[in-house]
């Protein structure tokens, strides 16, 4: 499963933003931001996770990009219960950008878990903010393929209707609305006159 990252800037530029503004007072909470994602970026998780948090001590500005990178962070430690409080905290004001990668993630968090239901759910919210998304949509499908194979195997509890049969119908509909969506565009591309080659050489 793909994971989204939300990145500034690369590691290259990253050093020299730091160079030149570690001598000067100018955005100090930026700048331990700035830190915490290199020292994410290193693995060095423990280092990240005393900046974010010191960042969100001095300025409460942008405090949902540092809860959901504070969330990231606890995900790849496998702190999974604080990576879900960081990204709840994140959500609280986050801008589209911030809550897509926060849904997304989310969903691979649950996929990991066995929750394919809460992961169906976090990717349809993900794709809902940006239907783009290559990622979430395959991992929609993969997630609905996990719900539809529990539905179908056996259960040993009487009664033998599973659960999640409202999350399923409404499932199997968008992704099938994604499927005519998807293929239309494809077949409007074919239908196209040919070029003539010619033309452009």
């Amino acid at each position: 499963m793909e994971e989204v990252v939300l990145k500034l800037y690369g590691a290259p530029f990253l050093l020299l933003l730091l160079v030149a503004l570690s001598g000067c007072g100018f955005g100090d909470p930026y700048l331990t931001v700035l830190r915490g994602n290199l020292s994410f970026e290193r693995g060095e998780f423990q280092d990240s996770i005393v900046r974010y948090l010191d960042a969100l001590e001095a300025d409460r500005e942008f405090e949902s990009h540092v809860f959901y990178n504070l969330g990231t962070v606890y995900h790849a430690v496998a702190e999974n219960e604080a990576a879900v409080e960081a990204w709840d905290l994140a959500a609280a004001h986050a801008p589209p950008d911030v809550l897509f990668a926060l849904h997304h993630n989310r969903g691979n968090l649950y996929y990991r878990q066995g929750r394919y239901a809460e992961a169906y759910e976090q990717f349809r919210r993900a794709l809902m903010l940006n239907p783009s998304s290559m990622g979430s949509k395959i991992n929609l499908e993969l997630a609905l393929q996990r719900v539809q194979a529990a539905e179908s195997a056996p259960t040993t509890r009487s009664g033998g209707a599973g659960t999640n049969g409202a999350v399923s119908d409404e499932a199997r509909r968008v992704l099938e609305y994604m499927r005519r969506k998807e293929t239309g565009q494809w077949r409007a591309t074919d239908t196209q006159e040919p070029r003539d080659v010619e033309r452009y050489w």
